[in-house]
């Protein structure tokens, strides 16, 4: 694996750039539905969002340079080269539903998840797509 100063760093990209064509066009076709806006507001204000999180993260083991070195390099670089600092904190933990998965209602507190398929396992000769987990990101605290 290269190392991290060698990946070109894309400083100032807008999430957006990134943001797949269909996901965009979901967004845009939801932003037309009257009051969903405050809907979705008055859930998270009701704690769903935190609950969500705490479900999620409270099944998880955060990972750290120890663990997974490898895991832990990989998801160093991805977010140096997208330039989002600081570095969140990485989870492991075994849940086969989703696919990927994320939850935010403000940038501070972000969460990403992502399944890896069960019947691979993570080792050092195996690409990371393979490791048999889900990884949850949110920042440090």
């Amino acid at each position: 694996m290269s190392d991290v100063a060698e990946r070109p760093r894309l400083i100032g990209i807008s999430p957006r750039a990134y943001e797949h064509p269909a996901d965009r066009a979901a967004t845009a076709s939801l932003a037309t539905i009257p009051y969903l806006d405050q809907i979705v507001r008055k859930l998270i204000e009701l704690g769903y969002e935190r609950a969500l999180r705490t479900a999620l993260l409270g099944n998880s083991v955060r990972l750290g340079q120890g663990q997974l070195p490898r895991v832990w390099a990989l998801h160093h670089e991805a977010f140096h080269v997208l330039d989002v600092e600081p570095l969140p904190a990485l989870y492991l933990t075994q849940f086969p539903f989703a696919n990927a998965a994320g939850s935010s209602s403000s940038t501070p507190r972000r969460s990403r998840c992502s399944t890896r398929p069960a019947s691979a396992r993570c080792s050092p000769t195996r690409p990371a797509t393979s490791c048999p987990t889900t990884c949850c990101t949110r920042p440090r605290s």
